[in-house]
């Protein structure tokens, strides 16, 4: 945290159904988060029906393509994924 707060770094812990905060932004980072929201697919990892609601990988990269990111996978195994999503310019 002391090297964050000499980097000028405000992290953020919210609710995903929560406005996003004010812009813009240099970095962002989600971990186990995305699916928590609605998507049409189940991965394989156990889910909550009541609480989780993934979505594919390939539903991802379009939702990052389509907000202006060049997003790759940097990582998978079975329904777990690492992605690099940066801004170009």
């Amino acid at each position: 945290a002391t090297r964050l707060a000499a980097l000028k770094v405000d992290l953020v812990a919210a609710d995903l159904s929560d406005p996003l905060p004010p812009g813009p932004f240099d970095l962002v980072v989600s971990a186990l988060a995305v699916h928590h929201l609605d998507g049409p697919a189940k991965a394989v990892t156990p889910v909550s029906d009541d609480y989780d609601r993934p979505s594919t990988r390939s539903d991802q990269l379009v939702w990052l393509a389509d907000a202006g990111f060049e997003a790759t996978t940097t990582w998978s195994e079975r329904d777990l994924v690492v992605v690099r999503a940066d801004r170009p310019g």
